[in-house]
């Protein structure tokens, strides 16, 4: 066959204010190294080339994809659901695979095409394509002049702070007013502001003194509602972190039952009846509801 190569550009069209930063992406349909060009066309003009071996003239890059895997390092029991997060530097389609590495053995594919199994594998191991959704609340807000409001936008998966808010009014263009998470664009009035809203977890008491058959209460209390995604670890000196309640109040295979949790609201409590000698430890809270994880 007759091998054109076929140039992908995004986005199509980009509205811009001035002063802000453009990012025009061009993929070949096959690798052609640094041979790629960048012209301008003006009505009326010639096109004007800007860039010419991909990187000559003027700043640019050429484009290789990074991979960011989180969590780097996961301890978890036997039974426990593992998610492995794989975000690509840019858009790749289903073009993601999941390895298995072992000591002294030859890496094992698990996962092609993003979703795909291999023949083979365990139907334990799954994927899908991480879409990012928003939910935004409350969907409307009825205020007065002067008042306070507050909009919450939490995205499906951690997008650092990769959140903009836009102004729409009947007839308008829609106006950036936010971007950056935090950052105000040029113009907008200070009463506009946002913040990154990291989880925070407030454990209480700091420290407990107790004698043996005693009963010990942990509060465990989330700044946001996060339903039961709330962990008790323990740690002892010299020991791995050792799970022992998940989703607030299910023990891990193992646990003794004098360990148990119970959920109200934002709050968990944690309770140790009857704590024997063995239980003397560093007991710490970890909520999971989003990433990043916090204690």
């Amino acid at each position: 066959s007759l091998g054109i190569i076929t140039v992908d550009q995004s986005p199509p069209v980009i509205s811009v204010q001035p002063n802000d930063t453009v990012k025009i992406l061009c993929r070949a349909s096959r690798d052609i190294g640094d041979d790629m060009s960048l012209h301008q066309l003006k009505p009326g003009q010639a096109p004007k080339q800007l860039i010419y071996y991909s990187t000559y003239k003027m700043p640019a890059s050429l484009g290789i994809i990074t991979v960011d895997q989180s969590p780097p390092v996961i301890s978890v029991q036997p039974h426990n659901t593992v998610n492995i997060l794989c975000r690509a530097s840019r858009d790749i389609g289903d073009d993601m695979e999941l390895y298995q590495l072992k000591p002294g053995q030859a890496p094992k594919h698990l996962i092609h095409d993003s979703t795909s199994r291999r023949s083979g594998v365990p139907d334990r191991f799954s994927a899908s394509l991480g879409i990012i959704t928003v939910d935004q609340s409350p969907p409307v807000i009825s205020v007065q002049p002067h008042d306070t409001v507050k909009i919450l936008c939490r995205a499906s998966q951690d997008i650092g702070s990769d959140m903009e808010l836009y102004q729409l009014k009947p007839g308008q263009a829609p106006k950036l007013l936010i971007y950056d998470g935090t950052s105000r664009r040029s113009g907008v009035p200070d009463r506009f502001s946002a913040s990154l809203g990291i989880i925070t977890v407030d454990q209480s008491p700091s420290v407990i003194s107790v004698q043996p058959h005693e009963t010990v209460k942990i509060l465990c209390r989330a700044s946001e509602d996060i339903g039961n995604d709330m962990e008790l670890y323990q740690l002892k000196p010299g020991q791995a972190p050792k799970l022992i309640i998940h989703d607030s109040n299910s023990r891990v295979s193992g646990v003794p039952e004098r360990f148990s949790g119970t959920l109200t609201g934002a709050l968990t409590t944690f309770t140790i009846t009857g704590v024997q000698l063995e239980d003397e430890a560093e007991y710490h809270c970890q909520q999971t509801e989003t990433l990043p994880l916090t204690q």
